[in-house]
């Protein structure tokens, strides 16, 4: 999942749970398997959203950060797309673009871990 689609296929994902009622697939297994489906972008906004303990959520905390973070996105999105002509700092490359706030997040989120990571 790319982070610029996680809206679109968190509920693509939704979708599919209602069409099958009785899938049988617990909730804390369906926060895994979206989980596992995220690209790094997306994991690290979805991390710096609950502080680095993403993993240590229930499954209704989860569930529920999914749901904030597909909103979030819709709302970045609408708001990229707007100030797009007027703030230059994007880093394009390939088919996407990320806006330099959002990079610069993730650096920090990333130099956090790392720090985390030396003093253990």
């Amino acid at each position: 999942m790319r982070s610029v689609n996680h809206s679109r296929s968190f509920k693509c994902f939704k979708g599919l749970l209602v069409q099958c009622p009785h899938h049988g697939i617990e909730k804390w297994r369906q926060c895994q398997i979206l989980y596992d489906g995220l690209d790094y972008l997306t994991k690290t906004l979805l991390e710096i959203m609950c502080q680095g303990e993403f993993l240590k959520k229930d499954e209704k905390q989860g569930w529920d950060l999914y749901e904030d973070l597909a909103e979030k996105i819709i709302q970045w999105e609408s708001c990229s797309n707007k100030s797009k002509n007027q703030n230059p700092t994007t880093f394009e490359t390939g088919l996407h673009s990320i806006e330099s706030s959002i990079v610069a997040e993730a650096k920090i989120f990333q130099l956090d871990e790392e720090a985390r990571t030396f003093r253990s």
